[in-house]
C-alpha cells in the first residue's frame, strides 16, 4: 500500500509538471488531480495483477482488493494535498475524494479517461509506463527457426519478446537488438493475422485456433526484407 510520504511525493511531482505546462492550477484542477491520481494508483495495481491471471477467482479477488484500496488510497492522497495546499484543501475534501474514486474506478472506460487526461495535461503515456513497470501481457518465443526471403533458411536460437502495451500497440524486442513500438493496423488483417507497423517495420502476429500467438513476421519498410520467426 502506498504511504503518505509516497503520495505526497507523487502528487507534488505531478502538480509541478501540470503547473509548468499551463502556468497555474485552480482549486477544481487540484481536486481533479487528486481524484485521478487515486484512480490511477488503484487501477494500475489491478491491471498489473490481472495481466497475468487466468483463474477467475483470482480475477475477482483483484477487484475486491480495489474496493478495499479506495479508502486508504483516497486518504493518503487527500491528506498529502492538505499538507501541500492547506489554504485550498482541507479534511472535508477527503469525503469528496473517496466518493469520487468509488464512483469511478469500476467504470469500463476509466482507464481510457485517465490515459487521455495524463497525455493531454502531463504529456505522460500511462499505458507505456505500465508496460515499463511490467504490468502488461508478454508473449515470448525462444529457440526459434528463422526464415529469410524464402530462398534461404537459417536455424538460430533467437529470442523474441512481444509486450502488449494496450489493445492497439505492441513493444517488440528481437534478440535484444530491435526495440520498437508498433501500432495496430485496424482495417487490415483478420482475427488470426494481426498487423502492426511503424516507420521501420511491419509486424504480423499469427494466432492458432485457440488464439495463442504461433508465429511472428517482421518486414522492413524500406526494402521489404521479410523475416519469419516461429517455435521449433
Amino acid at each position: 500500500m502506498i504511504t503518505k510520504e509516497e503520495a505526497r511525493e507523487n502528487l507534488n511531482k505531478s502538480l509541478k509538471n501540470l503547473y509548468s505546462r499551463q502556468g497555474n492550477i485552480t482549486a477544481r484542477e487540484l481536486e481533479k488531480e487528486v481524484i485521478y491520481m487515486c484512480c490511477y494508483e488503484i487501477i494500475k495495481k489491478r491491471k498489473k495483477k490481472t495481466s497475468v491471471i487466468t483463474d477467475m477467482s483470482l480475477m475477482e479477488k483483484s477487484f475486491n482488493d480495489s474496493l478495499l484500496d479506495i479508502v486508504p488510497v483516497s486518504n493518503v492522497y487527500a491528506e498529502a494535498a492538505t499538507e501541500l495546499f492547506p489554504k485550498d484543501y482541507d479534511h472535508t475534501n477527503i469525503i469528496i475524494v473517496t466518493e469520487a474514486v468509488k464512483n469511478n474506478i469500476f467504470e469500463d472506460n476509466m482507464w481510457d479517461i485517465l490515459r487521455d487526461y495524463y497525455l493531454v495535461k502531463h504529456g505522460y503515456d500511462i499505458d507505456y509506463a505500465l508496460f515499463e513497470d511490467g504490468g502488461v501481457p508478454v508473449f515470448k518465443m525462444r529457440s526459434l527457426k528463422q526464415i529469410e526471403n524464402i530462398n534461404r533458411i537459417l536455424y538460430d536460437r533467437i529470442d523474441i519478446t512481444i509486450s502488449f502495451i494496450d489493445e492497439k500497440r505492441i513493444f517488440v524486442t528481437i534478440d535484444n537488438k530491435i526495440n520498437e513500438v508498433a501500432t495496430n493496423i485496424r482495417d487490415r488483417g483478420d482475427w488470426y493475422n494481426i498487423e502492426y507497423e511503424n516507420e521501420n517495420y511491419k509486424y504480423i502476429i499469427r494466432y492458432d485456433e485457440s488464439f495463442n500467438p504461433s508465429s511472428f513476421v517482421a518486414i522492413k519498410s524500406q526494402d521489404h526484407h521479410r523475416v519469419e520467426y516461429f517455435e521449433k
